[in-house]
Protein backbone atom coordinates (compact mmCIF):
# COMPACT_ATOMS: atom_id res chain seq x y z
CA UNK A 1 0.00 0.00 0.00
CA UNK A 2 1.11 3.43 -0.41
CA UNK A 3 0.38 7.13 0.63
CA UNK A 4 -1.48 7.68 -2.61
CA UNK A 5 -4.36 4.76 -1.69
CA UNK A 6 -4.92 5.91 1.72
CA UNK A 7 -7.29 8.44 0.53
CA UNK A 8 -9.12 5.43 -1.24
CA UNK A 9 -9.33 3.36 1.63
CA UNK A 10 -10.14 6.08 3.86
CA UNK A 11 -13.01 6.74 2.27
CA UNK A 12 -14.63 2.84 1.40
CA UNK A 13 -14.33 2.55 5.59
CA UNK A 14 -16.37 6.59 5.92
CA UNK A 15 -19.10 5.14 3.51
CA UNK A 16 -18.86 1.29 5.14
CA UNK A 17 -17.93 -0.31 1.83
CA UNK A 18 -16.08 -3.44 2.39
CA UNK A 19 -13.01 -4.48 0.45
CA UNK A 20 -10.36 -7.01 0.13
CA UNK A 21 -6.91 -5.40 -1.07
CA UNK A 22 -5.07 -7.70 -3.31
CA UNK A 23 -1.80 -6.60 -4.82
CA UNK A 24 1.04 -8.16 -7.48
CA UNK A 25 3.83 -6.13 -8.55
CA UNK A 26 4.00 -3.93 -12.10
CA UNK A 27 2.88 -5.98 -14.92
CA UNK A 28 2.68 -5.25 -19.06
CA UNK A 29 -0.53 -7.02 -19.83
CA UNK A 30 -3.07 -8.39 -18.14
CA UNK A 31 -2.15 -11.60 -19.22
CA UNK A 32 0.71 -10.95 -17.62
CA UNK A 33 -1.25 -10.55 -14.14
CA UNK A 34 -3.22 -13.91 -14.88
CA UNK A 35 -1.37 -15.93 -12.22
CA UNK A 36 -1.76 -13.64 -9.49
CA UNK A 37 -5.71 -13.19 -9.20
CA UNK A 38 -6.79 -16.26 -11.19
CA UNK A 39 -8.29 -17.62 -7.93
CA UNK A 40 -10.14 -14.71 -7.31
CA UNK A 41 -14.15 -14.56 -8.05
CA UNK A 42 -14.54 -11.80 -9.54
CA UNK A 43 -14.73 -9.98 -13.39
CA UNK A 44 -11.42 -9.30 -13.81
CA UNK A 45 -10.74 -6.48 -16.37
CA UNK A 46 -7.73 -4.43 -17.82
CA UNK A 47 -7.31 -0.35 -17.78
CA UNK A 48 -6.30 0.86 -20.95
CA UNK A 49 -4.83 5.02 -20.08
CA UNK A 50 -5.55 6.57 -23.20
CA UNK A 51 -5.03 10.67 -24.64
CA UNK A 52 -6.72 12.31 -27.04
CA UNK A 53 -4.32 13.85 -29.82
CA UNK A 54 -3.63 16.94 -28.32
CA UNK A 55 -2.88 15.45 -24.71
CA UNK A 56 -5.16 18.03 -23.09
CA UNK A 57 -7.61 15.13 -22.02
CA UNK A 58 -6.74 11.53 -20.76
CA UNK A 59 -9.18 8.69 -20.13
CA UNK A 60 -9.10 5.37 -18.43
CA UNK A 61 -10.99 2.80 -20.81
CA UNK A 62 -11.76 -0.16 -18.62
CA UNK A 63 -12.95 -3.72 -20.20
CA UNK A 64 -12.48 -7.50 -19.74
CA UNK A 65 -8.78 -8.30 -19.69
CA UNK A 66 -9.60 -10.59 -22.62
CA UNK A 67 -11.44 -8.24 -24.67
CA UNK A 68 -9.49 -6.05 -27.33
CA UNK A 69 -10.44 -2.11 -27.69
CA UNK A 70 -12.56 -0.49 -30.58
CA UNK A 71 -10.35 2.98 -30.02
CA UNK A 72 -12.12 4.63 -33.08
CA UNK A 73 -15.46 3.64 -31.40
CA UNK A 74 -14.55 4.49 -28.21
CA UNK A 75 -13.02 7.89 -29.58
CA UNK A 76 -16.75 8.31 -31.39
CA UNK A 77 -18.35 7.40 -27.92
CA UNK A 78 -16.92 9.93 -26.14
CA UNK A 79 -16.93 12.58 -28.72
CA UNK A 80 -12.65 13.23 -28.68
CA UNK A 81 -10.87 13.07 -31.69
CA UNK A 82 -8.50 10.13 -32.28
CA UNK A 83 -7.06 8.38 -28.86
CA UNK A 84 -4.12 6.94 -28.26
CA UNK A 85 -2.19 5.53 -25.07
CA UNK A 86 -0.84 7.53 -22.55
CA UNK A 87 2.57 7.57 -21.60
CA UNK A 88 4.04 6.62 -18.25
CA UNK A 89 4.79 9.76 -17.40
CA UNK A 90 1.32 10.86 -17.62
CA UNK A 91 0.05 8.11 -16.42
CA UNK A 92 2.20 7.93 -13.37
CA UNK A 93 0.61 7.20 -9.91
CA UNK A 94 -2.95 6.45 -11.82
CA UNK A 95 -2.37 2.65 -12.11
CA UNK A 96 -5.55 0.82 -11.39
CA UNK A 97 -6.49 2.91 -8.75
CA UNK A 98 -7.94 5.61 -11.58
CA UNK A 99 -11.25 3.48 -11.86
CA UNK A 100 -11.53 4.31 -8.03
CA UNK A 101 -9.89 7.65 -7.66
CA UNK A 102 -12.17 8.80 -10.28
CA UNK A 103 -15.49 8.62 -7.52
CA UNK A 104 -13.30 10.79 -5.80
CA UNK A 105 -12.34 13.52 -7.90
CA UNK A 106 -12.99 16.58 -5.87
CA UNK A 107 -12.25 18.61 -9.49
CA UNK A 108 -15.13 17.14 -11.25
CA UNK A 109 -12.97 16.63 -14.29
CA UNK A 110 -13.68 12.78 -14.64
CA UNK A 111 -16.68 11.94 -16.87
CA UNK A 112 -18.47 8.28 -17.32
CA UNK A 113 -19.33 7.07 -20.18
CA UNK A 114 -20.19 3.54 -22.21
CA UNK A 115 -22.71 0.88 -21.35
CA UNK A 116 -23.07 -0.95 -18.46
CA UNK A 117 -23.64 -4.25 -18.21
CA UNK A 118 -27.09 -4.34 -19.31
CA UNK A 119 -26.32 -2.88 -22.64
CA UNK A 120 -27.76 0.43 -21.11
CA UNK A 121 -26.38 4.01 -22.49
CA UNK A 122 -24.74 5.93 -19.45
CA UNK A 123 -22.69 8.96 -19.21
Amino acid sequence: MNAAELPVYARLDELGIAYTRYGHPPITSAEAGEQYWSAIEAAHCKNLFMRNQKGTRHYIVILQYQKRADLRAVADQIGDGKLSFGSPDEASGSGAWFGVAIRFDSRHGARRSGRDRSGSENG
